[in-house]
């Protein structure tokens, strides 16, 4: 049998995750997301791609197979379940990874929407508007782009989720952004019902900025259910080489959020402060601290994107996978999560998000800005969703028809 062949043999069957109350399922059964950051910083002719400031490269087209295959391996003696990526271009077809994923036993998270941006602050003080009409950055383009992957993507049942990136809520001058990034998720809510196939959960990523992160959480938890996020998955940097449950204030996090009964999971975890790694956030992260909120998380990260330490392996210009030392660390880490019998995992209790309804958060100047008041599509629905359509019918996936509002 060939290394093709060993991939594409059935494993087990995929059965979509799905979110109910505040957490998912995998049929009547919880589960935790145990997952991985993936992205290459290699261009297929060797050539290092990305910086802090470049785009990453698409690890899900075609060229990238072989990578896959070789990581896919690594992926499972760690005892992961899960492959977190971004950066993924619509124009591309990603169906032959994704299914790889499949045949391999891999959920799929993919982060979509990176460009959305607000104004630039001024520099040197000058003065700034944090009340901008949000009508002008709620562009054809992003949205666009967003609805095609999501249109690729959503039949396939390994593909746990789409995360709308609200990583551009950085400051708090320009929050009054969350309104395009609250009408994006709402308008591909809407596409996926016109759509009726797969209703795949959307949610929104949240980087690490404490006094951002309550009211965000129930900004994009707040309206109708049909345009609300169904989970959040927020960034983590606060648990720092040896910690604890207390130390790192998880503890006051997980009070925090309980709050809101929706689906969460650590979007981005690790820190690595210039030691190595000991991962005993891990343990934790799987245990009933934290798993009454949390349904686990994805590490940060594969391999180094080119400007830090981050990545768990490297790859050398053979092509070779050369685990860390703090890789066989890692691994022990999840040999003993995945060891663990379910009561010492779950809690019984399950929040209940299908009849909570939230409210938008008060604006308050420089600290939220952001109002229930979100921009309009920006375009002609009716002709985007026909040019998608068309698209499809070329010969990339397919829409599904319907009478659904």
């Amino acid at each position: 049998m060939s290394e093709l062949q060993y991939y594409l043999t059935p494993k087990r069957a995929i059965e979509p995750i799905y979110p109910k109350g505040n957490a998912f399922w995998r049929g009547n059964d919880r589960f935790l997301i145990k997952g991985i950051n993936y992205f290459d910083r290699k261009s297929k002719d060797g050539i290092s791609k990305p910086t802090v400031h470049d785009p990453r490269i698409d690890i899900l087209t075609e060229e990238y197979l072989p990578n896959l295959r070789r990581d896919i391996e690594v992926f499972q003696e760690l005892g992961l379940n899960t492959v977190a990526v971004s950066s993924l271009d619509p124009s591309r077809s990603h169906d032959a990874a994704v299914r790889l994923l499949a045949e391999a036993g891999f959920y799929v998270l993919v982060k979509i929407s990176e460009d959305i941006r607000g104004p630039e602050l001024p520099r040197n003080n000058g003065s700034f508007d944090s009340d901008f009409d949000t009508q002008e950055y709620y562009t054809l383009d992003p949205i666009t782009a967003s609805l095609k992957l999501v249109d690729e993507l959503a039949d396939h049942p390994n593909v746990l989720g789409i995360m709308v990136s609200g990583d551009s809520l950085r400051y708090t001058s320009t929050t009054k952004i969350a309104e395009v990034i609250h009408a994006h998720i709402r308008d591909i809510k809407a596409f996926l019902r016109q759509r009726c196939g797969r209703q795949i959960p959307i949610g929104v990523t949240n980087s690490e900025l404490l006094m951002l992160r309550a009211p965000a959480l129930k900004y994009f938890t707040a309206g109708s259910p049909s345009d609300r996020i169904d989970f959040f998955a927020p960034d983590s940097w606060s648990w720092a080489h040896k910690s604890s449950f207390q130390i790192s204030g998880w503890k006051n996090v997980v009070k925090v959020m309980s709050e809101v009964p929706v689906p969460m999971f650590l979007r981005q975890y690790g820190s690595y402060v210039g030691k190595e790694r000991i991962w005993e956030e891990v343990e934790c992260l799987y245990s009933r601290d934290m798993t009454g909120v949390f349904s686990g998380g994805c590490l940060y990260t594969f391999c180094d994107p080119g400007h830090s330490d981050y990545g768990i392996v490297e790859v050398g210009e053979d092509d070779v996978v050369r685990r860390k030392p703090e890789f066989e660390t890692l691994k022990q880490r999840f040999r003993t999560v995945n060891s663990r019998l379910e009561e010492e995992v779950f809690e019984e209790a399950v929040g209940d998000y299908e009849g909570w309804r939230g409210e938008f958060p008060e604006t308050k100047e420089n600290r939220w800005m952001a109002t229930g008041n979100m921009p309009q599509f920006p375009g002609d629905w009716g002709e985007v969703v026909s040019k998608i359509q068309t698209a499809q019918d070329q010969g990339v996936p397919y829409i599904h028809q319907c009478d659904r509002p």
